[in-house]
């Protein structure tokens, strides 16, 4: 192994110990979805401690230990890097807008990030996945691609994307007490805010063969439903989701689906 390899290995396992979460237990939560459980997480990642959850920063570790301590007490099987929660990797602030990761770069600081990823084992169709993910990250203290990105201040992204976060929490729950037909593995994304580089990672290494994966459901922004309106992205990606999605909406919600995929 190479130095280089080898001290990176140390910066990743120094960046756990140093950023474990708070939370020992998570709070006790009903499995069904409710708006207290969903509060509940919104409050925690979108709290002023986690400083906005920038990718690499000490909230954005303590946000992925708070997903990957509710995966393990749910249940789910750990999907990430040596049987962990975790998929680790690098990241450099120089690639910030880029859609790939530029570690070598000098121009910018060096950090380790990392995707929670946890899988519920289906019932009957063992070789099949339905992914359901959600970016956890966030713009931290402003800067590039802030709104206000002259102003030094916490972004707390309650619904970019804690909400998205919440909701992957929740049907996580959900189905480690119900168990689907079919496996779903939960992904939770780090770095999307600077160029999509946690899914990136995730579609590089995939716990599963990607030929397994029937569908991936991405949960982003979705605290904004407003007069029972709803917009649905990505739906021309398969000829079947206008379907799906009209048979599931016993809820009578205005919804409206959009074909492309770019939110």
């Amino acid at each position: 192994m190479s130095f280089m390899k080898s001290g990176f290995r140390w910066i990743i396992f120094l960046a756990l110990l140093s950023c474990r979460s708070p939370v020992d237990k998570p709070k006790p939560l009903s499995p069904a979805i409710t708006p207290g459980d969903i509060r509940s997480h919104i409050e925690f990642l979108a709290g002023d401690s986690l400083e906005g959850r920038a990718t690499g920063s000490a909230g954005e570790a303590v946000a992925a230990n708070y997903i990957a301590d509710h995966f393990e007490h749910y249940g789910l099987i750990p999907a990430g890097d040596d049987n962990t929660y975790f998929q680790l990797f690098r990241v450099n602030t120089a690639s910030s807008g880029s859609p790939h990761s530029i570690p070598d770069d000098t121009t910018g600081q060096q950090r380790v990030s990392r995707n929670v990823a946890g899988i519920v084992r289906g019932t009957e169709i063992p070789d099949e996945y339905l992914v359901i993910g959600a970016h956890y990250d966030h713009l931290g203290m402003g800067g590039p691609g802030s709104l206000a990105r002259n102003t030094s201040r916490i972004h707390n992204g309650a619904d970019d994307n804690a909400s998205g976060t919440a909701g992957l929490l929740e049907l996580a729950h959900y189905f480690s007490e119900r168990k689907p037909r079919k496996n779903v593995l939960f992904v939770a994304f780090s770095a999307e805010e600077i160029g999509l580089i946690g899914s990136q990672h995730f579609v590089d290494h995939p716990p599963a063969a990607t030929e397994q994966m029937a569908a991936m459901i991405n949960l982003d922004m979705i605290g904004r439903l407003q007069n029972n309106k709803l917009l649905i992205f990505g739906t021309g990606s398969s000829s079947r989701w206008d379907g799906l999605i009209h048979r599931a909406n016993s809820d009578s919600l205005d919804i409206k689906t959009i074909p492309d995929g770019t939110g």
